[in-house]
């Protein structure tokens, strides 16, 4: 409703006046009889929210006061309020100056209450349709911004960017994104504008103290007082309360609220009035709108890269299922420090934490045994941003793994003190290891569901409990959480994990059985290594061989199931495996076999086993065994039947049949070694489903491969080496050769030594070794691709289906009749190098040319991670050289600090004799000098003019050492900003190098000259002539030591890796100049960026 103030210094009138308002019931109103009465009433209402709407004045208010000064005062201070001027005559000059300050209205004295009313209501009208004017322009802005934008957290930031424009201090966007947690009642954090902001709102997990899932919330928006909001939310800490009421915008999807934007003004006061609220019930409808127009979007979006990221991961899941069976046979603590980091890691399912308990044999206790994760959030976080930043990825951690340089988390500390029994299902731990089934445990369950022993170590929040099985042997759990994200735990993810564990219990339990065993582990290995690379029939074979020579059975046959055959099920006899010896001809077994009594039994029931078919068996009767054709034949009196599954879908994939001709007691080890092979024969046959396709199924294993490579080796030049050799070996019988060039600043293009020996029968070629890209006579198929790579700084790539017809092909293999050639990238878009292909006949196609870029793609990942190692190894080797003087310069400067600070006191102490106060002056002077020399001298960076401070620090060391210094100092008033004592040493390093590599000469010199270039740098060329620097240690002199025990080879030792390590630190680089085969010894190249406040050079 309407807000008025009257001011009229007569009593009567002021009361008259409001008590007409008031009784109208269009508006309230109070009086005031004086102006300082107004201004306080006016600063109050605005103060709680409530501002008048309406100033009525007179325009007399006497004893001099003047009603426009006070309408002014009072528009101050209700910006948005109008005013009505009453006066006693028609006076000109006073309305006009009424007009000019900003009144609406004016009514002369003695006016009928009709007349006031009829001012106020149309004011009031004028008020709300101004409002609703610029909210719509508002909303309309709103929508059109949203819907430009289209992705859902974007939109999101849109939405509360424009509602803090509609006069709110804050705007919270809450939503729903899951069932999970519509089912738990929670809320979640998206996006927050305005001053005062709940602070790490976005993706915080809230109570849902709206109300959005109780399915009672009305659609239009509504108020919340602020004594009702501190009722409602659980934690203050959560959400920072507001001084004044809160506004909730419900948003709603069809039939189902998915969200709320919530308003308010923070620690100010403002009471919405009815016609504001309407419109924000209008704004409300409006954000479903986009909001729901966003998630569409961004639910396609999503399940782009869910799809993307489950290929991903499957893949990872199947490598590590290889590796698993590598790392049990060296170390079984390793293997289950691999489940877990595949259950934590960034690149694997991404918990928070997990923790792994095993049963002794005696199945009574549960025993801590592995552990990754912290309590510390920032101990966590700080691990995942160093992952983060090395990209580290499952190869990483198997490098790491076998060098035995995995860090133990606090989780890993503890883990093996705990140790507790098994109870009969009182706790969800027991619970799991009797049933063998997934439980999730919530926050408020730990302290009753989880036993003391571990919630005295582990702080744990809601949880997965899931089981280590193998067949039906439950023999441990994994529990996992996501305590410091406070995301929660998605079955998909949870489902794959259980998948891995299943895996990894296969192995576990595989490893604690007799040779058996041993040959099952061998047989696993081979059919899970090589089921990629084998046709589906040869490795069903093999899984039936193996599994006849370890359970001793005569026939042992798998029959897979054709997919996409409708809902009955159909054999695939293309594909059946089997090994033994029948009596009938093996063929008999293809003849339309069908899925009948037998087999139908095997599928809904999961397992058949029977020790003697002609026994006294009522399943034996019941399936007629002893009349099936093949049982009769075959003189079978013994099988086992087990289903075939896929692991991760469980659709039936398959039967696998063990059948004796004799009778047989089958042991429960037999049992889980029949069930063990139809897991080996279900992830044969799932894997051959899902590459459906022989080309996707050589580009996998084309990437498989080359991972390996570049996970073994470190070494940029054997990466490359071997990833050559394994593409040329893959491609000799199609009739291509392929080359890899990189790339350099400098050289241009330039071919590794592997590829040159493919051009070795064409020798006018083999000495052309690079290809310049800033000369283009010289120019090629690559150097074009290369050019355009480094102004697009995107993949690139060129085919030429016959390269006699271009005029850019340089004939090093005349042979050649086609070309495809594309770029090396690096992550940041930067050219790495170009890999090549030629063939002598026919033309490369789509698959070829995606084939290629995902092979540059591994390339490029295999540059940078060879470049990250050698750096890691410079910096490695550098640390371990100063770290002794760090100790030393660290030991020193304490020591001399004691001697300062005694003497200090020495000093105090003794003011009455002089002569021991002069005797504390000198220590405490001799203990500054100490401090001030020596390598552990503690000096800042300062502004240093170049060629003034070369020619300072050169002289002295040239004329100490006997030497001539040839200066070309052209950087005149050039500064730059570094530590004088570092360059100082920079320039000894260089001078000794020179002295000691020019003994033998009779003349000993150096030349040293400075120049501007390019990029607000200067450049130091410092060169000796001695022998100068031989070729095969070029490449390396700046990154590993070089010896020079034997001979006097430029750059020996550990100086030049310091000087790197200086100039680098000054954010400048050195480089070895190529060498100039008229002109002797060694150049050097320093760049050092500039300083340009000349005025403070020192």
């Amino acid at each position: 409703m309407c807000h008025v103030l009257v001011l009229d210094d007569d009593l009567y009138s002021a009361k008259t006046a409001s008590r007409i308002i008031h009784n109208s019931q269009v508006a309230t109103a109070e009086y005031a009889i004086s102006e300082e009465t107004a201004l306080v009433l006016a600063q109050k209402a605005s103060d709680s929210g409530n501002p008048f709407d309406i100033f009525i004045i007179d325009l007399g208010l006497g004893a001099g006061k003047d009603g426009v000064i006070s309408m002014v005062k009072l528009l101050q201070i209700s910006p948005n309020a109008d005013s009505i001027i009453i006066t006693s005559f028609d006076d000109p000059d006073g309305n006009l100056r009424a007009r000019q300050a900003g009144a609406a209205y004016f009514l002369l004295r003695g006016f009928r209450a009709e007349e006031l009313i009829h001012l106020i209501t149309i004011l009031k009208e004028k008020s709300e349709v101004q409002r609703e004017h610029d909210w719509q322009k508002k909303f309309v802005a709103m929508m059109e911004a949203a819907m430009r934008e289209g992705e859902f957290h974007a939109v999101s930031k849109i939405v509360v960017q424009y509602s803090i424009q509609l006069g709110f201090q804050r705007a919270h966007l809450f939503w729903i994104p899951t069932k999970e947690l519509r089912n738990q009642n929670k809320l979640i954090g998206e996006a927050c504008a305005g001053n005062g902001c709940s602070p790490n709102f976005s993706k915080r997990i809230f109570d849902d103290w709206i109300g959005l899932n109780k399915g009672t919330i009305s659609r239009d928006a509504f108020g919340i007082s602020a004594a009702n909001f501190k009722n409602l939310i659980a934690d203050e800490n959560e959400f920072q309360l507001p001084v004044g009421d809160l506004v909730v915008l419900p948003i709603w999807q069809d039939a189902l609220p998915i969200g709320a934007l919530v308003l308010d003004s923070g620690q100010s006061q403002r009471v919405l009035k009815a016609h504001e609220l309407k419109m924000l019930g209008i704004f409300a409808r409006q954000v479903s709108i986009v909001i729901g127009h966003s998630r569409s979007y961004s639910w396609e979006q999503k399940l782009l890269r869910e799809e993307k990221k489950d290929a991903q991961l499957m893949q990872l899941l199947q490598h590590a299922s290889v590796e698993m069976l590598l790392i049990a046979r060296d170390n079984e603590d390793d293997l289950w420090l691999t489940v877990l980091t595949i259950a934590t890691a960034n690149f694997g399912l991404g918990f928070n934490r997990a923790l792994l308990f095993l049963t002794p044999d005696d199945h009574h206790t549960l025993k801590g045994w592995s552990g990754i994760g912290a309590d510390d959030k920032f101990i966590a976080e700080q691990d995942w941003e160093k992952d983060k930043r090395r990209n580290y990825q499952f190869d990483d951690f198997l490098i790491d793994l076998r060098r035995k340089k995995i860090p133990i988390t606090p989780f890993g500390k503890f883990i093996k003190r705990i140790q507790f029994p098994i109870t009969d299902g009182q706790d969800a731990l027991s619970k799991v290891i009797s049933c063998g089934e997934m439980q999730i445990v919530q926050q408020h369950e730990i302290s009753t569901k989880i036993p003391q022993e571990a919630r005295k170590f582990f702080d744990l929040s809601t949880c997965a409990i899931l089981p280590l099985r193998a067949g039906n042997n439950i023999f441990g759990v994994v529990i996992v959480d996501n305590k410091h994200t406070g995301m929660p735990l998605e079955t998909k993810v949870l489902n794959r994990l259980q998948t891995l564990l299943d895996n990894a219990g296969l192995v576990w339990e595989t490893l604690r059985q007799g040779q058996k065993s041993e040959d099952l582990l061998d047989a696993n290995y081979k059919i899970m290594g090589a089921a990629t690379h084998r046709p589906l029939k040869k490795t069903l074979d093999l899984i039936c061989k193996t599994a006849r020579n370890i359970t001793q059975a005569d026939w042992a046959i798998i029959y897979p199931i054709r997919t996409g055959s409708g809902q009955s099920y159909e054999f695939d006899v293309k594909h059946i495996g089997h090994d033994g010896d029948l009596k009938a001809p093996t063929t008999s077994i293809q003849r339309k076999p069908r899925i009948g009594g037998v087999s139908e039994h095997v599928l809904q029931k999961g397992f058949l086993k029977i020790d003697d078919i002609y026994a006294d068996h009522h399943l034996g009767k019941e399936l007629n065994l002893q009349e099936h054709h093949f049982i009769r034949n075959e003189g079978v009196q013994a099988m086992i039947g087990v289903p075939i599954t896929d692991p991760y879908t469980q659709d039936a994939l398959g039967i696998l049949y063990l059948d004796y001709r004799r009778n047989h007691q089958f042991s429960r080890l037999e049992e889980h070694h029949a069930r063990c092979f139809a897991s080996l024969a279900a992830v044969a046959i799932s894997d051959v489903h899902r590459m459906d396709k022989e080309r996707r199924h050589q580009r996998m294993k084309i990437a498989l491969e080359i991972s390996e490579i570049i996970g073994k080796e470190l070494e940029l030049e054997k990466i490359l080496t071997g990833i050559l050799k394994k593409l040329n070996s893959h491609y000799r019988n199609c009739g291509l050769r392929l080359g890899i060039l990189v790339y350099d600043d400098e050289t241009g293009l330039k071919f590794i030594p592997e590829t040159l020996r493919y051009y070795t029968k064409f020798p006018e070629q083999v000495m052309r070794q690079t290809f310049p890209l800033k000369r283009s006579r010289h120019s090629s198929i690559v150097v074009r691709a290369a050019i355009k790579a480094l102004k697009s700084h995107k993949v690139e790539y060129k085919n030429v289906d016959d390269v006699t017809k271009s005029t850019d092909y340089i004939p090093l293999n005349p042979t050649t009749k086609a070309e495809l050639c594309t770029t090396i990238m690096s992550s940041q878009g930067n050219l790495l190098g170009i890999l090549v292909l030629e063939r002598a006949s026919g033309m490369f196609d789509k698959d070829d040319i995606e084939l290629v870029k995902m092979v540059a793609h591994n390339l490029g990942l295999a540059f940078e991670r060879a470049r990250e190692s050698e750096k890691v190894v410079f910096l490695s080797t550098v640390s371990a050289l100063t770290a002794g003087a760090s100790d030393i310069a660290h030991d020193v400067n304490n020591e001399v600090g004691k001697i300062r600070d005694l003497a200090y006191l020495i000093g105090e102490m003794a003011k009455e004799s002089p002569k021991i106060t002069e005797y504390a002056a000198q220590v405490d002077e001799s203990a500054e000098k100490l401090s001030s020399i020596g390598s552990w001298r503690a000096e800042s960076r300062r502004l240093l003019q170049i060629d003034r401070v070369i020619q300072e620090y050169i002289g002295p060391m040239a004329r100490q050492r006997n030497i001539q210094v040839i200066a070309h100092l052209n950087a005149e008033n050039a500064s730059i900003h570094a530590n004088p004592m570092e360059l100082q040493r920079i320039l000894r390093h260089l001078v000794r190098n020179a002295v000691r590599f020019m003994s033998n000469l009779p003349e000993k010199k150096v030349e040293i000259s400075t120049r501007l270039i390019k990029d607000e740098r200067v450049e130091i060329i410092f060169r000796d002539f001695g022998p100068g620097v031989e070729e095969k240690i070029r490449p390396t002199i700046f990154r590993r030591p070089v010896s020079t025990k034997d001979t006097p080879k430029e750059g020996g030792g550990f100086g030049l890796l310091l000087t790197r390590l200086l100039v680098e630190g000054m954010g400048g680089s050195i480089r070895l100049l190529p060498a100039i085969d008229d002109q002797p010894g060694a150049s050097f190249s320093i760049r050092l960026p500039l300083y340009n406040d000349f005025s403070a050079v020192e």
